[in-house]
């Protein structure tokens, strides 16, 4: 018997196994070996899995019995012989421990280990805090650290309420909603609270106007201060070059739309917007010849207000990094949606602190000061927790119509509701979403066609005019294809190369089919004009980043370039063996399409069962379209994906209320 490798089970089965021998040359006791190996094991996993920590009750009845036979079975690595099982002599009765079953049996066996410490003394490898959270040492720091950073540093009002700021507010918003209205006007109190407090977020899905609510804030942040230091950030530097597009298509017809009185002093100022927006890596600092950011809590950035897009991809670790290196008196904006996927390491900051938009009765008379719209319109009833009141929900869609068929999926998805939602796909209510049920491995004739039939344009566009770059990229824009998994046959690369050999036919005719064989490479590679492609790495030097997708031409020497489409200009195409690594991109993992927006998706899922394929990935995937979906999905797969809870264990919410009190 082996187990498949697999990295992060194997990681964790040999921390199990140091911190089990350091434990008994340490002299514990005999006993506790085996619920020490089962507890680092775990937590190790879930950090690996994306939580910050694990309830010690998860440990009591969860296969302990099968995680006995895997700690004691060694792994085969792709670079080792598969060994034999060796046995190992049970240092407990397996059936009888009370430890597997009684929560401060296994306590107290924790303890006694000496390799676990309570959180008033972290200094073991593992901790265990006062709600019986298990965590690693350095989570649990983590997770300390910016609990206090954001009660020390960015609670409370920040902003002198006066009546030059209330004017240029009701220029700002005119349209606001007063207390008579029904609904108040969200992207008003969200830029309200931003300049009112240290610490902000701002959660909304797709079309809930946080690209609008960002730009007001920085025209409010330059009227108040013309000398403001505003950054742009986000986690990518894809995220990052959307957000400053967005923010200058906004910002185009700003005079049409906002009532601006020339006469006001530094208007000129006011309407400047950020020239450049960074990656958090490389706002801090990040080198590739250091193991620290140049700018952390001894060395703060240069900056009054940072603005984060994107903020739900942030982990616990590079958030904690990134709030203790903004000075005190600084603003921080997070953006981002609640229910988008989370970071791919350990930690949902952002889902986890804007879980509840509650905000205290005196935080919302400071509001109403600034923008005039009544508490009662929108205040909540009072938290179980102290609030830091720094969370705003933008509640009102912009993009699609109240019980439009994408804003009823979305909502059905959010609410894990598999049963009706499965229903209404089944019954054809919808009138832009398309279910095909498919079992097929890979991908069925029917399926194929339902893939392919969004590409027709831009094949139609390859066939006779492949020249006009702008109409490409503007068909290649209007469809996705994404993928919960990049292997396999339901993967991206299969979905990629299905509509490679598509579009291929377009130019085969025509003698397009190119073979080139680059310095780098040692085979040649085949490419063709119209072929699509996405960088993987960032390239400050040539401005290209990972993420960003071009269209391959050729140039006058007929050798293959890549456009851009903010660089259309055949100066600035880039030549294809210059871009390092990249990919077909026809099709794209649901993670890579984040922050984008397309008329049109095809969500492809696979037939078989993943812990990755939940309704957090639905959510983020159904909502990057704007007109239609279309789904190619078991009707078993698509049915469990809904049901499926995202499980991210955190305590920082918690842990804030706790040192609050």
């Amino acid at each position: 018997m082996t187990i498949p490798f697999d990295a992060s089970d194997a990681l964790a089965r040999g921390f199990a196994k140091h911190l089990a021998a350091i434990a008994k040359r340490s002299g514990a006791p005999a006993e506790v070996v085996s619920p020490l190996e089962h507890a680092a094991y775990r937590a190790s996993l879930a950090c690996a899995a994306g939580s910050v920590c694990i309830p010690l009750g998860e440990l009591l009845h969860s296969g302990n019995d099968e995680l006995d036979a895997k700690l004691a079975t060694p792994f085969a690595t792709p670079f080792e012989t598969p060994l034999e099982p060796r046995r190992q002599a049970s240092l407990e009765p397996p059936l009888t421990a009370k430890w597997r079953s009684d929560l401060e049996a296994l306590r107290e066996a924790l303890f006694a280990s000496t390799m676990l410490s309570a959180s008033d003394h972290p200094i073991r490898p593992l901790v265990i805090d006062e709600q019986d959270r298990l965590y690693l040492n350095r989570y649990f720091d983590y997770e300390e650290r910016l609990a206090r950073r954001l009660l020390q540093t960015y609670t409370g009002p920040r902003q002198a309420i006066d009546q030059s700021l209330k004017d240029f507010f009701q220029r700002l918003f005119p349209q606001q909603h007063r207390a008579s209205d029904v609904k108040p006007d969200w992207q008003a109190l969200a830029v309200a609270l931003a300049i009112n407090r240290g610490f902000t977020l701002i959660s909304g899905g797709p079309g809930t106007g946080k690209t609008t609510s960002v730009l007001k804030l920085i025209i409010c942040a330059k009227y108040m201060d013309p000398e403001c230091r505003i950054r742009l950030a986000a986690p990518t530097g894809k995220a990052a070059s959307r957000m400053l597009e967005a923010l200058s298509k906004a910002a185009e017809g700003i005079g049409q739309t906002i009532d601006l009185c020339k006469e006001v002093e530094g208007i000129r100022t006011v309407l400047e917007l950020p020239k450049e927006a960074f990656t958090v890596h490389r706002l801090l600092g990040a080198s590739a010849h250091a193991d620290r950011f140049h700018y952390d809590r001894d060395h703060p950035l240069p900056l009054d207000l940072l603005i984060v897009d994107e903020a739900s991809m942030l982990d616990l670790a590079l958030t904690v990094q990134l709030i203790e290196a903004v000075p005190s008196t600084a603003r921080i904006v997070f953006l981002g949606d609640k229910d988008q996927l989370a970071a791919v390491e350990a930690g949902a900051v952002f889902a986890e602190l804007s879980a509840s938009p509650c905000l205290s009765l005196a935080c919302c008379e400071q509001l109403e000061q600034i923008t005039g719209i009544s508490a009662s319109s929108y205040q909540n009833a009072s938290p179980s927790e102290p609030s830091l009141d720094n969370v705003i929900w933008l509640r009102h869609n912009y993009r699609f119509a109240k019980h439009s068929d994408i804003d009823d999926l979305i909502g059905l998805i959010n609410k894990g509701d598999a049963k009706t939602l499965m229903a209404r796909l089944k019954s054809g209510s919808y009138q832009s979403i398309t279910w095909h049920d498919d079992t097929s491995s890979p991908l069925s004739g029917e399926a194929k066609a339902l893939l392919l039939e969004p590409m027709a344009d831009y094949i139609k566009q390859l066939d006779t005019d492949c020249q006009d770059l702008f109409s490409l990229f503007d068909r290649l824009g209007r469809y996705k294809i994404l993928c919960a998994e990049r292997d396999g046959p339901r993967g991206v690369e299969a979905m990629n190369q299905i509509v490679n050999e598509a579009t291929q036919m377009a130019q085969r005719g025509r003698g397009h089919i190119k073979r080139e064989r680059f310095v780098d490479d040692a085979v040649y590679q085949t490419w063709y004009p119209g072929q699509c492609i996405m960088v993987l790495r960032n390239d400050y030097h040539l401005g290209r980043f990972n993420g960003d997708i071009g269209i391959v031409m050729p140039n006058t020497q007929g050798h293959p370039v890549v456009y851009f489409p903010d660089a259309l200009e055949p100066n600035k195409a880039i030549s294809l063996s210059r871009l390092g690594d990249y990919e077909l991109s026809f099709a794209l993992t649901v993670h890579k399409a984040q922050g984008s927006e397309f008329d049109h998706i095809c969500l492809v899922l696979p037939n078989k069962t993943s812990p990755v394929v939940n309704k957090s990935l639905l959510y983020t995937a159904i909502s990057r379209a704007k007109k239609s979906v279309s789904i190619i999905a078991s009707e078993a797969s698509l049915f469990e994906a809904i049901a499926r809870p995202v499980k991210r264990y955190s305590g920082i919410r918690s842990r804030i209320a706790t040192l609050h009190a």
